[in-house]
């Protein structure tokens, strides 16, 4: 079924195309990732997703509604996004900037209730962040601090979790345990990716943009060869069977 669809989106600044006729679809219970090199549009392309940046051109749609239709309460409801970068959320607490994912669900003024705070505390123990609740969030760690975030965007419980380059900044630790705690999660996730190796590992489907164009998409073993490594990233790669888990393995060659 699908949950997220866009027709032929365009997104320019001045006479340049940013995002230029993107199309493709995401089912529910999928686990996307968007790749391709620095400058391709993958952030604008979120970005038009998630109502930042209006498209010039074309639709996007959630379970068959135009996403810039609705309200902006309608659409927390239905999308949560962990950016790559986020404010330090000056003077918050751990639990104060998780218990912002209730804000869609709640009236004006509204306070948290005894359910409210049962959620928080069930997804905190989830994404193990329990004994960082009483800390001010400006001093956490990187690795910290997008647990944090996880754990708000869970609280908001949305069907679809947008994720712009999660693993940004992050040590192999911090980026193993950051994907493998989202992939055990029952959404439909789409998430951009710099390294290959990790939207290879964890993705069941993969959309390639290049110059702002869709010109790949498929599952890893189709989409990561090394002529589409080649061609979209400029970069020579050996590509074969990651000898435990079997999804491909990227190598690249650094010398001629």
């Amino acid at each position: 079924m699908a949950l997220l669809e866009t027709h032929n989106v365009r997104w320019q600044v001045g006479d340049k195309a940013i995002v230029d006729d993107v199309s493709f679809v995401i089912n529910k219970g999928q686990f996307v990732g968007l790749i391709g090199p620095n400058g391709a549009g993958k952030s604008s392309l979120m970005r038009c997703l998630y109502r930042v940046n209006a498209p010039s051109s074309g639709k996007v749609l959630f379970e068959q509604q135009d996403v810039w239709q609705l309200s902006a309460n309608q659409n927390a409801k239905n999308m949560s996004v962990i950016l790559q970068e986020h404010s330090d959320h000056l003077g918050l607490m751990v639990r104060d900037v998780v218990s912002q994912g209730l804000t869609p669900h709640k009236k004006l003024f509204q306070w948290d209730d005894e359910q409210d705070l049962a959620h928080m505390k069930t997804v905190m123990a989830q994404v193990d962040i329990t004994s960082l609740q009483n800390k001010p969030f400006q001093l956490l760690s990187g690795g910290e601090k997008q647990r944090v975030m996880l754990a708000r965007a869970l609280v908001q419980n949305t069907e679809l979790l947008i994720m712009d380059e999660p693993t940004n900044h992050l040590d192999v630790h911090y980026q193993t345990d950051m994907m493998m705690k989202v992939k055990t999660l029952q959404k439909t996730i789409l998430a951009s990716f710099h390294d290959l190796n990790l939207a290879a590992a964890f993705c069941d489907y993969l959309l390639v943009l290049d110059k702002g164009k869709l010109v790949a998409s498929g599952a890893p073993s189709d989409v990561l060869t090394q002529t589409l490594i080649d061609d979209v990233f400029r970069t020579k790669a050996i590509v074969d069977k990651h000898p435990i888990n079997g999804h491909p393995r990227i190598t690249y060659q650094y010398h001629d």
